[in-house]
């Protein structure tokens, strides 16, 4: 009887802090910050149309893609790049807090901001495979790929943020639930790592 009270005791406060922390993303991520999935997954840009360009590669298991907007300070002259873009993530304390768990390279704010993001430079485990004007993809040695895409109109910034997996990554192949819940937390986190990004960014560059 008192294990029956207990389990259940158990399931009602983790459902209540399952519940409240969803409304609390809810709330803070995607009303107040702004931080929205977007339905399309970048199927146009360099992400979305990966496999096109390295059909030698493996597929793509996925894509997920998060935007977020800043007002333009009046201050500035709206001349941003993607650079800035990379520099606020790889920079902000969110991704430091997640390299220093993994046992990654810890960067530090002057090597974020020495690294020239051209093709085949690297920074903690990802290593820039393509770019353009408006965007830049990395790719990690397990077989992530992370996008990034920079636009500027009507006094707003865009800071779009993508990622994906390759095929044969070893993180790939996993038991379907242990996938689900994964993924989940994936996508809750992909949110926060764009919304700390958008703070260092609205931080440093505007």
């Amino acid at each position: 009887m008192k294990t029956s009270v207990t389990l259940r005791k158990l399931f009602t406060v983790t459902s209540v802090l399952a519940i409240g922390a969803v409304s609390l993303d809810y709330l803070l991520v995607k009303k107040y910050f702004n931080v929205n999935y977007c339905p399309e997954n970048a199927q146009h840009d360099l992400l979305g149309t990966y496999s096109h360009r390295n059909p030698n590669e493996p597929s793509l298991c996925g894509i997920d893609h998060y935007r977020t907007f800043i007002s333009q300070n009046k201050n500035q002259d709206g001349h941003y790049n993607i650079n800035q873009l990379v520099n606020a993530f790889f920079s902000n304390p969110l991704f430091k807090l997640q390299t220093r768990l993994l046992d990654e390279q810890v960067l530090n704010e002057q090597q974020v901001d020495e690294c020239k993001f051209e093709i085949g430079d690297k920074l903690s485990e990802f290593k820039v495979i393509e770019k353009n004007e408006n965007e830049i993809m990395f790719k990690s040695n397990d077989g992530y790929l992370l996008w990034f895409k920079l636009a500027s109109k009507n006094n707003e910034i865009q800071l779009n943020f993508g990622s994906s997996m390759l095929s044969d990554s070893p993180h790939a192949v996993l038991p379907p639930v242990i996938d689900k819940v994964i993924l989940n937390l994936h996508f809750l986190y992909a949110r926060y790592l764009l919304l700390f990004t958008k703070r260092k960014f609205d931080q440093k560059f505007n």
